[in-house]
């Protein structure tokens, strides 16, 4: 890949889209498009701010760590109180299980000796699952984004991979 030169007028969004955009055509070419390329580099600059990272919260307001206990807030049957929530919980664990996989698996790893409730989960078929869930909420105002929820449900491992490299190159292009 080749290296790019930015100042500091350039935005972090500019940085993390170059690279973004760059991995995919690299990795993942037969799936790349401007819409994914977007929503990726969104994910990441999402997680730069702390708020987002448990932006998943339970009935009585507190953050939620464990990804099993956010499947179950996001459960209409369990805690979601619409379906609503239920698309948004299963789009933020996907998201989350990507961002985290990708840029710090140690992360996960953490996570999982720290919430009993996830010692027993694989987090790639998590975010797999939890993007399909995502997924199905195919009408507007969202039926565009779960186009691309759907991409990354089927090849959530080729975008892990588009991730990695954006996040191991972005030294290399600043």
């Amino acid at each position: 890949m080749k290296n790019h030169h930015f100042n500091k007028q350039n935005s972090i969004h500019e940085l993390f889209s170059v690279a973004v955009n760059k991995a995919v055509n690299y990795r993942a070419p037969d799936y790349s498009n401007e819409d994914i390329q977007n929503y990726l580099t969104r994910l990441m600059i999402k997680f730069l701010h702390t708020d987002n990272i448990f932006g998943i919260k339970n009935d009585e307001g507190k953050s939620v760590h464990a990804v099993a206990d956010m499947v179950q807030e996001g459960d209409v049957t369990l805690n979601a109180e619409s379906f609503e929530k239920e698309r948004l919980v299963h789009k933020h664990i996907g998201d989350y299980i990507l961002f985290w996989s990708a840029t710090y698996p140690q992360f996960l790893n953490l996570l999982k000796a720290e919430n009993v409730t996830d010692t027993i989960l694989d987090y790639d078929k998590q975010g797999r699952e939890s993007y399909y869930v995502a997924s199905t909420f195919d009408y507007n105002p969202h039926r565009e984004e779960s186009k691309i929820l759907k991409q990354l449900s089927v090849h959530f491992d080729d975008f892990k991979d588009c991730l990695i490299l954006a996040k191991n190159n972005l030294p290399n292009i600043c």
